[in-house]
């Protein structure tokens, strides 16, 4: 197979996608004490989304594969990739949720 020297590279990432909620603290909270924060950071995570971010300004296609819920973290996880030029197309949305207890 001959690679045209005009097609760009293409890469598909495959690995979860999630935000990471961040609050900053002056100090940990004393045991039984309270870590109040003044707000709370929105960040786009997971090693799939990271990598997918990380690879798209280089101007290579990315296409991630992956699932994220059908809230509004997935909306803004998913606006967020579109933004930077992720492909996003093969992210599936669910709405159930891993039953914690079939974990342990």
């Amino acid at each position: 197979m001959v690679r045209k020297k005009d097609s760009a590279a293409s890469l598909l990432v495959f690995g979860d996608l999630n935000m990471d909620v961040i609050g900053r603290v002056d100090a940990w909270p004393v045991p039984g004490g309270e870590g109040l924060c003044p707000q709370l950071e929105l960040h786009c995570g997971g090693v799939g989304a990271n990598c997918a971010l990380s690879i798209a300004p280089w101007g290579i296609k990315v296409r991630l594969l992956g699932c994220v819920g059908q809230d509004l973290f997935g909306d803004l996880l998913l606006d967020t990739l579109r933004k930077t030029g992720v492909d996003v197309g093969s992210v599936q949305r669910s709405s159930s949720l891993p039953h914690w207890s079939s974990l342990h």
